[in-house]
């Protein structure tokens, strides 16, 4: 006679009336379920003969009666990582290999493949019978935070975005602040007329920097005017359509914060074909990076998560789950740092003296952005239009 299939963490779940989330946590000794609630699931799974993974048997058994692991216990960290030639990936995983060789501790790297209707479940079986804990990067895919939740290990996702998903612990860059520091940025190289390039404002991510851009401008003394306040999607088409808006101001801003590098290119090359000279008439500083950002003139300004900073932060949280800790905060936000690159300069004079150069009449075209830099020798470059 063949033996009797063990149920799944998520049918312990069902039979429980809880998320597999909840499940989880209770039968790996996580915080964030009640005492009672934690016993009631772990008689409930032994009753029905659930048996953990081996990972998770392998983790429990470093335990002593219940406590925590030991402190010094070298860790396996699983880590599914989507696109791993994207900057923000490719940092973040140079940073983990780095911090976790010097932690002792080793690295399963799993890439994810594009994005699909199920989640990644032969990479998230590898890691989780491989692996002591996980780290997701930016788990968007569709399903995977349950799938995650349901593999029965301590999880935690870095972000690169400032409204991380809330079902799951994480570490994510802290917009508020990286919104707050960029504009300090502008207004200590004396600008006073500062447009926000923002994103979709029902998205809290955009609403977060529209209020650091408000609230910087007005504790500088400045009022913010309406016109400064432009939207545009993440990507070239949308800086070219706010290059449109710039041009036709009478009185165009000496600076711009832009939501994201995409769309910064977009802003730059459309200004160039209308025959602005950059960064003399408009410094541009984005918020989010992206692949190119460097290699253009002028290279785009980036305020950025600091790779090292949250791969950091993000092994430290994932110790203290493993540990079978509470955590102090379920989000921990991580302020970024300057890479300061060409596209940031003091404004020129008020171009009061003589119009500023025009769009042309259809308005900016999309135009090839050249990924050469022209020579570093300001002698060699052509003249900026007079004023």
């Amino acid at each position: 006679m063949s033996k009797p299939t063990p149920p799944t963490l998520a049918q312990i779940a069902a039979a429980a009336g809880v998320s597999a989330m909840t499940a989880s946590r209770a039968l790996n000794q996580q915080p964030g379920v009640s005492a009672a609630l934690r016993t009631m699931i772990q008689q409930l799974a032994a009753e029905m003969g659930y048996v953990g993974n081996r990972s998770a048997q392998r983790l429990a058994s470093s335990r002593g009666s219940g406590g925590p692991v030991v402190a010094n216990r070298p860790l396996v960290i699983g880590v599914l990582a989507p696109d791993p030639g994207a900057p923000f990936v490719g940092a973040l995983l140079d940073a983990l290999a780095r911090q976790t060789a010097a932690r002792g501790d080793g690295l399963l790297v799993s890439p994810l493949p594009e994005p699909s209707p199920e989640p990644p479940q032969r990479a998230l079986a590898l890691l989780t019978h491989s692996c002591d804990a996980l780290l997701a990067l930016r788990p968007a895919q569709f399903g995977l935070v349950e799938a995650l939740a349901d593999a029965g290990l301590p999880v935690l996702a870095i972000e690169d975005a400032h409204t991380p998903d809330p079902r799951l612990p994480a570490v994510a860059p802290d917009g508020a602040l990286d919104a707050r520091g960029a504009m300090a940025q502008l207004l200590a190289l004396g600008h006073r007329r500062i447009a926000l390039l923002g994103g979709d404002p029902m998205l809290d991510a955009s609403a977060t920097q529209q209020q650091a851009w408000h609230d910087a401008l007005q504790l500088a003394g400045i009022a913010p005017q309406a016109d400064w306040l432009l939207q545009g999607e993440p990507h070239a088409g949308g800086g070219a359509a706010a290059a449109a808006r710039l041009c036709a101001m009478a009185e165009p801003p000496t600076a711009v914060l832009v939501h994201h590098a995409d769309a910064a290119l977009g802003l730059c090359a459309a200004l160039q074909a209308a025959g602005w000279a950059l960064p003399q008439q408009l410094s541009v500083l984005a918020l989010a990076d992206a692949p190119g950002a460097d290699r253009v003139w002028p290279a785009i300004a980036v305020w950025r998560a600091d790779a090292d900073v949250l791969a950091g932060a993000a092994l430290d949280q994932l110790r203290t789950a493993a540990a079978g800790l509470a955590l102090a905060q379920p989000l921990q936000a991580v302020a970024g740092r300057l890479d300061p690159r060409e596209s940031l300069t003091t404004p020129w004079p008020a171009p009061a003296q003589a119009p500023h150069p025009a769009a042309p009449a259809a308005g900016p075209t999309p135009v090839d952005i050249v990924l050469d830099a022209p020579p570093t020798d300001t002698a060699d470059r052509p003249p900026a239009p007079a004023f």
